[in-house]
């Protein structure tokens, strides 16, 4: 038996398919990791990635690759899936957590958005902690989101946050303004589908704005299967700036722009990694060392953005609807 087909053997709880050549160019994927697992939310399974030899390209996937009706089990303890804020008595520390981060949004917003000006849908928003910040800045939201205790979530503070597939919501022609998709193009089987439907659903003008993990960037590099981009299963594709770039192409948006995007969490998460080798890394409490050096690489990548762009760990995606 070989090392793939082992490996469909051993997702026997997560049943999945071959998936051997590029989405975006079509070349035959080499191996990349072998036998990855889920150290982060105990997801089942081992997950063999490839890279696209094309240099123009270089995407990275899972092969084999989880059915998109089966991706639901992957999610059962994710992050994004419960709302911090579940009552209306709200702490001191609560109160300056949701000040910052209403802050990251507005910095957000303001570097690629605009002020706000329309209406805007959030795919992939879990329990709507980002459209609820939105929404105080003006914006007139909705939100997408496959994950039933997510989108009950949503609900419960009044947002409105449809289940499914954003194809499913069958969206008119030029709905919206903006389309956000941060961190959720990686998790999605068909991301060209997907891309092309945001498309569609914008206004002449509207913007569709992602943020991805950065195949090439210096963290990965250095933590190689450690690196926490890779997050297998639930990072299916994960892109470069030129991978990026073909998959907006193929889409149908031709004015793009594509930005570097320092990620604290990403560094931070890769040390905790590195440091478990073969376990479960401890989120829960923070590793004070860990932390002090991922600040340090993340100086060193603000330090190097302007002159080698292509090694930060996130990508920003900007695409107009012309």
């Amino acid at each position: 038996m070989d090392s793939l087909d082992s490996t469909i053997e051993s997702n026997m709880l997560m049943r999945a398919s071959s998936r051997s050549s590029c989405l975006l160019c079509g070349q035959e994927g080499k191996a990349l990791y072998l036998a990855l697992k889920d150290r982060l939310f105990g997801a089942t399974g081992s997950w063999n990635s490839k890279r696209c030899p094309n240099e123009s390209c270089g995407l990275i996937w899972l092969d084999p690759m989880p059915l998109a009706n089966e991706l639901w089990k992957a999610y059962g303890t994710y992050y994004t899936h419960s709302y911090r804020e579940s009552s209306a008595k709200v702490g001191f520390l609560r109160r300056v957590y949701r000040g910052v981060g209403k802050r990251r949004w507005e910095k957000k917003v303001r570097m690629v958005y605009g002020p706000p000006q329309g209406r805007l849908l959030d795919v992939g928003c879990g329990a709507g902690e980002g459209l609820l910040f939105l929404r105080e800045m003006g914006w007139q939201v909705q939100g997408v989101d496959f994950d039933e205790n997510a989108v009950n979530a949503a609900r419960k503070m009044r947002l409105d946050v449809q289940r499914g597939s954003l194809k499913e919501q069958s969206f008119p022609d030029g709905t919206f303004d903006v389309v956000n998709l941060s961190h959720v193009i990686e998790h999605l089987p068909d991301p060209i589908e997907t891309l092309a439907e945001c498309r569609r659903i914008l206004k002449r003008g509207g913007k569709l704005v992602l943020f991805t993990p950065n195949s090439s960037s210096l963290g990965h590099r250095i933590f190689k299967g450690d690196w926490r981009g890779l997050e297998p299963p639930r990072h299916l594709h994960i892109f470069s700036a030129k991978s990026m770039r073909l998959a907006l192409i193929a889409a149908g948006f031709h004015d793009l722009r594509i930005y570097p995007q320092t990620a604290l969490s990403i560094n931070y998460e890769s040390i905790l990694l590195r440091l478990s080798p073969g376990r479960t890394c401890n989120r829960a409490r923070r590793n004070w060392t860990a932390w002090v050096f991922a600040q340090l690489l993340a100086i060193m990548e603000t330090a190097i953005q302007k002159r080698k762009p292509e090694l930060i760990e996130c990508l920003v995606a900007v695409a107009t609807k012309e």
